[in-house]
C-alpha cells in the first residue's frame, strides 16, 4: 500500500531486505501497542528508532505516508472489524509513534545523522554525474534506433 500510494517512498528502501523490514515494522508496532501505557519503555525505544531513521533520510511527510498505508492495510485486513473506534485507536497509537520518532530526529544526534545522509546522497549524485552512465544510456538508445532503422530499410 505504501509504494502504491507513494512510489517515491521506494527510494528510501533502496538496498533494504523488505521481508526483514516488514518483520521489524510489525515488531515496532506490536511493541508500541504493548507498551502504550508504559512510556518508560516505549519512548526511549521510539526515540532511538527516530534517530536511526534520520540517518535513512526520513522526513516528516514519510511518517504520514507510512501512517496512511498502515491504516489502509488494517482496514483491508480487518474488514468489518475495522470500526470507527478501532480506526481511532490505531490512528492515536500511530500518532504517538510518529510524534516521538520525529521529535527525536530534531535532536542534535538526529540532525547529525540526517546531515550525514544528505552528504552521502550528494556524493552519490556527484559521482554519477561525473561517470559515464549517461553515455552508456545514449549509446544503447543509439544502437536500438540503428537496428530499428536497419530493419525498416531492409523490409522496404
Amino acid at each position: 500500500n505504501l509504494f502504491t500510494a507513494h512510489p517515491e517512498a521506494r527510494a528510501l528502501f533502496e538496498g533494504t531486505d523488505m521481508k526483514s523490514q516488514r518483520v521489524a515494522l510489525i515488531g515496532m508496532i506490536d511493541a508500541a501497542v504493548q507498551n502504550v501505557d508504559n512510556a518508560d519503555v516505549l519512548v526511549p525505544t521510539l526515540e532511538a528508532l527516530g534517530v536511526r531513521h534520520a540517518g535513512y533520510g526520513c522526513i516528516e511527510v514519510h511518517y504520514d505516508f507510512v501512517g496512511e498505508a498502515l491504516i489502509l492495510t488494517l482496514s483491508q485486513g480487518l474488514g468489518e472489524a475495522f470500526t470507527p473506534d478501532v480506526k481511532a485507536a490505531w490512528v492515536a497509537v500511530y500518532g504517538v509513534i510518529k510524534s516521538v520518532m520525529y521529535k527525536a530526529q530534531q535532536t542534535p544526534e538526529g540532525k547529525r545523522k540526517f546531515a550525514a545522509y544528505q552528504e552521502r546522497q550528494a556524493a552519490k549524485a556527484a559521482k554519477c554525474s561525473s561517470c559515464t552512465c549517461n553515455y552508456v544510456v545514449i549509446g544503447v538508445v543509439a544502437v536500438v534506433a540503428a537496428i530499428g532503422v536497419y530493419k525498416l530499410v531492409k523490409k522496404n
